[in-house]
């Protein structure tokens, strides 16, 4: 543990070395909104607590922890009422140890139109047999990376040609990238972890843009923000409970708290087969951007071995009021 405390500490102070700059967390391309609606559900609190296709999104080393060989999710949402967010993620588990997954996501339309895709490599502490012999914390612990590839093409919308003497103003373009994640997971008890996503740590995205009047930026190349979250979750036989920290990388944005629950409805009658969920978030500093959610799922046996799952979740905004979030997901086990 306290080594686990020592990491934790570094990665902070690395962070706030490497990001110290006055540059707002929030990018405007290749968002990555978290996704599958029992995530959403929970307050977006998913760190330590992702083990299946969805972790890919929230914490690549989660994809090691699933109780399936196998996991097949689809969600969907529209964000804002604006933009529509869909994705697919596959992800599998070998016998020793190791786990990959794939994630494509699509957004946007003619005007702007992102696809962000992912591979992923997980593995458990204990397939270092030698390391896991002599440290007896390396046999609880997950790591995981995902490797990104970005593209994007915008400025193809018809609605939004303007031509003049000048030429045409409107801007189109392409762009082209990379970017790495790097997640882990520690086994605190058999009923708690703790997990750490270090999103974007590295990134490059080029961008190329023209239009008729030559007022375009051209050519050029800019990082998306990287997001530090550290991860807690607590089980029970009757309660889930997990709690997201999001630190701050940068001067302009404030830490973040993300909290949630689950539990089975009517436990005695459905089992673990129907679960509600809540959630919390705000900035903490400010105490402002308050989210609440809401939501729940179903779970059933389909054949031998395997586990469909079917959830919904919806977020309530209080900064943007009428743009609230709603997604829907499905998971497959096997």
């Amino acid at each position: 543990m306290k080594k686990l405390g020592v990491l934790i500490i570094l990665l902070i102070i690395v962070s706030n070395f490497l990001f110290s700059e006055d540059l707002a967390n929030i990018p405007s391309g290749f968002i990555d909104i978290g996704f599958g609606a029992r995530a959403l559900a929970m307050g977006g609190a998913y760190t330590a607590l992702a083990d299946d296709a969805y972790s890919i999104s929230w914490n690549p080393s989660g994809i090691a922890l699933q109780n399936s060989g196998q996991s097949l999710a689809f969600s969907s949402v529209k964000m804002m009422n604006l933009i529509n967010y869909h994705n697919l993620g596959y992800s599998m588990s070998f016998l020793s140890g190791i786990s990959v997954g794939l994630m494509a996501v699509y957004s946007g339309d003619d005007a702007m139109s992102e696809t962000t895709i992912y591979y992923t490599n997980a593995i458990q502490g204990k397939s270092f047999e030698n390391l896991a012999k002599n440290f007896r914390f390396i046999r609880k612990l997950c790591l995981g990376i995902n490797l990104k590839y970005f593209t994007n093409s915008y400025g193809n919308n018809s609605s939004g040609s303007y031509i003049d003497s000048y030429g045409e103003h409107q801007v189109s373009g392409s762009a082209g990238g990379f970017g790495l994640d790097f997640g882990f997971n520690y086994e605190l008890s058999p009923t708690a972890r703790f997990g750490v996503m270090y999103r974007n740590l590295i990134n490059k995205i080029n961008w190329e843009s023209k239009n008729g009047t030559g007022t375009a930026k051209g050519n050029y190349t800019e990082n998306l923000p990287a997001e530090l979250i550290l991860g807690y979750s607590k089980s029970s036989k009757t309660v889930v409970f997990a709690m997201d920290y999001y630190k701050s990388l940068y001067d302009d944005v404030d830490d973040a708290i993300h909290m949630g629950i689950e539990f089975p409805f009517l436990k005695r009658y459905f089992g673990n087969h129907i679960l509600l969920r809540s959630g919390y978030s705000q900035e903490l500093m400010k105490a402002e951007n308050q989210s609440y959610y809401f939501g729940g799922g179903t779970n059933f046996n389909i054949f031998k071995n395997g586990m469909f799952s079917m959830d919904i979740g919806y977020q309530v905004q209080t900064i943007w009021k009428g743009n609230n979030n709603l997604k829907i997901s499905f998971d497959l086990a096997i």
